[in-house]
């Protein structure tokens, strides 16, 4: 056997034992990620509509897309929640934005599903009034004043009909975050895609 030969094969037997090792931890990762995913997506619908919320999730498929969406009862009206998606500033990583939306097509609460933004000015969709205490940054209201949302960036898309969710330099009602823009813009992108699968859901296109 050649050197040519052997070398070959070693490299071969290399990738096939990286590869199937790779394939092990892949089938060992996959549903704890899974759960992750639906644990983040969960919070995501509770930071929106509470812990009294009565939530039922189900699956949309057409011809050319699958996703997953809840259906939302909050004090007998219903709503719909869904992740929508945009590229912000950190190309690699799209922001998802999970939306609540009501029967009329307008946005009634928004959360951050998925962000990985520059810290200190894109991340700072996140940010939360700097008077609350330790534990109130796990809730959107406080707990003196329960319908008062204290997420400054996120705030601004309560109650807003779909065509003012853009930045105000975008003819919307969204004031952009400083040095941010292009993240205030794919937020309110996310937006739009989560409010246009629920017209597709609901049949209202």
């Amino acid at each position: 056997m050649n050197e040519y030969m052997r070398f070959s094969i070693v490299l071969l037997v290399i990738c096939g034992v990286c590869g199937g090792a790779l394939g092990v931890f892949k089938s060992l990762t996959a549903e704890p990620i899974k759960v992750a995913e639906k644990a983040a997506k969960e919070r995501s619908v509770r930071e929106i509509f509470g812990e009294t919320a009565k939530l039922e999730e189900k699956v949309f498929k057409n011809d050319t897309e699958t996703f997953s969406y809840y259906v939302v009862d909050l004090g007998g009206k219903t709503y719909y929640a869904v992740i929508g998606t945009a590229t912000g500033y950190t190309k690699s990583v799209p922001i998802q934005v999970l939306v609540g939306i009501d029967a009329d097509m307008n946005v009634y609460r928004i959360a951050v599903a998925q962000s990985s933004e520059t810290p200190g000015l894109g991340e700072n969709i996140r940010e939360v009034e700097k008077d609350l205490y330790f534990s109130d940054f796990f809730s959107t209201r406080d707990a003196g004043a329960p319908d008062r949302d204290k997420r400054v960036f996120l705030r601004q898309f309560n109650d807003k009909k779909p065509e003012e969710c853009k930045v105000t330099r975008d003819s919307g009602k969204i004031d952009a975050i400083t040095g941010a823009t292009i993240t205030s813009r794919a937020v309110c992108t996310a937006v739009g895609d989560a409010v246009a699968k629920v017209r597709k859901i609901t049949g209202k296109e």
